[in-house]
Parts: C-alpha cells; sequence; structure tokens
C-alpha cells in the first residue's frame, strides 16, 4: 500500500499532494499514520528539490538553457515568415527529421506548456 502511495505522490503536483497530507491528517485514525508519513517525507523532499531548482536558475548558466535552446527555432521562424514570405527575398529549406521535430516539441512547450501548468494550479488551488 506504501509503494502505491508513493508512486501517486510522487508524480502530483506538490499542491494537491499537501491537500491529499491535509485530508489524512484530519481523518486521524491508525490506518492512516503511515501513510501521513509517507507523504510527509514525499513532500520535504520534492519541496527541497525545488528550492534547489530555484537556486540553480539564480546562475546565469542553468537559466539560459531554455532560451539558448529556443534562439536558433525563433529565428529559423523568423526567417521563414518575415523574410521568404512576407519579403519574398528567399526561400529557406524545411527541417526535416529529428530537427523537425524537435522544434515543434519546442515551440509547443513555450506556448502550451505555461498555461497548462497555470490551469492546473488554478484547479487545484480552486481559483478561476
Amino acid at each position: 500500500m506504501i509503494a502505491i502511495i508513493t508512486a501517486i505522490a510522487s508524480k502530483l503536483p506538490l499542491a494537491l499532494a499537501e491537500k491529499w497530507l491535509a485530508y489524512l491528517i484530519k481523518r486521524d485514525d491508525n490506518d492512516t499514520v503511515r501513510m501521513r508519513d509517507t507523504l510527509t517525507s514525499i513532500i520535504e523532499a520534492r519541496k527541497l528539490q525545488a528550492t534547489v531548482i530555484i537556486s540553480e536558475q539564480g546562475w546565469w548558466l542553468t537559466a539560459m538553457i531554455r532560451p539558448l535552446i529556443a534562439w536558433p527555432i525563433i529565428i529559423y521562424v523568423w526567417k521563414v515568415v518575415v523574410w521568404d514570405t512576407v519579403l519574398g527575398l528567399g526561400s529557406t529549406p524545411i527541417l526535416q527529421g529529428s530537427v523537425g521535430e524537435w522544434s515543434g516539441i519546442i515551440i509547443t512547450a513555450y506556448f502550451v506548456g505555461r498555461p497548462i501548468e497555470k490551469g492546473v494550479a488554478a484547479l487545484i488551488n480552486g481559483r478561476k
């Protein structure tokens, strides 16, 4: 049972795991003591991981990884749209193979990832 709780809690957003812990604390029976202890340790470990990530993002090199990956794609899209299509001054070959797939994933992550994160956080926190 504890293995199942650990597997589920490690995948949940932190706010949802904390709500689950609050529910277990309210129940306050003998069956939930191990579950509460396990969930508490998972939450504490995740908070520690978040602290490490925040401190690493303060370093310019780790903060620049996402922009450095995105800039070549941004430049490519601007070149195709503005230079080739709008101004009609050239033609750029299509990105093929893995690079084309990666660029689609990166663009999707930038435009879809953050709104999904905000929407899930709003649902968990009960905001509209």
